[in-house]
């Protein structure tokens, strides 16, 4: 049955591809199989769907995201440091689990391979395979916000795939503190409301990049629909981490129009907190008495302890999957809450000094040379870092592997060789008529 769900999903992505090449401009055929890739991955691998599904969907994924890259013009150098010290980390989780705890090594080695494929081929995206990519994000990100809209007011249950059911029968129920009494967070077709959450923080931002190229009603219709999906998912952490982001893209705007549109935001900024002032320090105190943020901040103090284990574990780490045992041993949070919910210290405890330090140099080279699409995007994932372990999920590693790998443009397209040709012809002859007059 496996066999022929593969045999078909990749008999689709064959036809699909024909498609493809026929109506897609070359240089943005890249882009539009990465922004349908990343679609699938959260639309289909998530642990609540079919494993027969979620597993051909992977496989589908991978190699169409692999093979449009290989086809791709744009050289096989593209973004060397972003995706070699990427790569790195993804070898020392695979090779430290391999080693310290073999039992999970499925998932891991799954997990690095469709991460590192997706980050081969964000590095080789076109000027406008790469704008293709972005608008493919944020239709993304309205599609999960209707999807999601529909489950709150409508069904009451995530669309399709329905709740995740663990193996003793429970299912994640948490409620809305965003809207407070019984609402339940809504999660999409992701699993979980974080990831649902974060999908539509990067598509939010995705939209903010490309901004100027959409019309104003497009543009208002996805910022409600965006918003309101932020609202039913309940994350704190995608506002905050939108709101980084937000300022990030307009303090990088251009000059003649930064100055204006910083002065609006904070402006905007200082009414609002005047006006929600009693709303703001309610929540503030809500969150700091809340369990999610006591076991977070047990993920911190976690830390001196994870680094007095010997040497070979604090260099290496103990592997994915074994949080386990390491809350057995009082090594993460004793809390009674069996989640880490910090990226980083999930990495310190199962790939050591090294896989931590190697994450952290990811974000710091791929930020360093990227443009402002990819500076943005990884400047949002890696405030959500913090606020869970989406190195779990297979769509948000290789989300989180696009992003640091986006090539050094901007994604608007480069001006044709008759333009420029035509715009110097335009100066030579104002030159002459100067020269004439004088």
């Amino acid at each position: 049955m496996t066999m022929l769900l593969v045999a078909a999903l990749g008999l689709a992505a064959l036809l699909a591809g024909l498609a493809l090449t026929t109506i897609v401009p070359r240089d943005a055929r890249l882009g539009v199989t990465l922004a349908l890739g990343v679609g699938l991955l959260f639309g289909a691998t998530s642990r609540n769907v079919p494993e027969t599904i979620r597993d051909g969907t992977l496989v589908v994924a991978t190699v169409a995201v692999l093979i449009a890259a290989l086809l791709s013009p744009r050289p096989l150098h593209s973004r060397r440091a972003p995706f070699g010290v990427l790569a790195a980390f993804f070898t020392v989780m695979v090779v430290t689990t391999l080693a310290m705890n073999p039992e999970a090594q499925n998932l891991v080695v799954r997990i690095s391979v469709v991460s590192i494929a997706f980050a081969f081929a964000a590095g080789r995206l076109e000027r406008r395979g790469l704008a293709v990519l972005l608008d493919g994000l944020s239709l993304l990100a309205v599609i999960e916000a209707v999807l999601g809209a529909i489950e709150f007011f409508v069904t009451g249950e995530p669309i399709p795939w329905g709740r995740r059911v663990a193996e003793d029968g429970s299912f994640f129920d948490d409620t809305n503190k965003l809207l407070g009494g019984s609402s339940l967070r809504v999660q999409g077709t992701t699993e979980h409301p974080i990831p649902y959450a974060v999908v539509l923080l990067v598509g939010a931002l995705a939209l903010g990049v490309r901004w100027a190229a959409h019309a104003s009603l497009l543009r208002v219709a996805a910022v409600a629909l965006i918003g309101l999906g932020l609202v039913l998912s309940g994350t704190r952490s995608a506002i905050v981490a939108l709101a980084l982001g937000g300022a990030y893209l307009v303090l990088s705007s251009e000059a003649s129009t930064r100055v204006l549109r910083v002065t609006v935001v904070a402006l905007g900024g200082l009414v609002g907190a005047a006006v929600f002032l009693p709303v703001i320090a309610d929540a503030v105190s809500t969150l700091l008495s809340s369990g999610s943020y006591e076991n977070r901040a047990g993920a911190l103090e976690s830390v001196p302890r994870l680094l007095g284990q010997d040497f070979a574990h604090v260099l290496l780490g103990n592997g994915a999957g074994s949080e386990p045992g390491l809350y057995a041993n009082g090594l993460l949070p004793q809390t009674g809450f069996q989640n880490v919910d910090n990226q980083l210290v999930t990495s310190l405890a199962t790939t050591g000094v090294l896989g931590a330090g190697l994450l952290i140099a990811a974000f710091l080279t791929g930020f360093a040379s990227a443009a402002r699409p990819g500076r943005v995007l990884i400047l949002a994932l890696a405030t959500m870092l913090f606020s869970f372990d989406y190195l779990a999920w297979s769509s948000m590693a290789a989300l989180m592997a696009v992003a640091i790998c986006l090539p050094r443009h901007d994604g608007e397209p480069a001006p044709s060789r008759s333009t420029t040709k035509a715009a110097g012809l335009t100066s030579a002859s104002k030159n002459r008529l100067e020269s004439t007059r004088l």
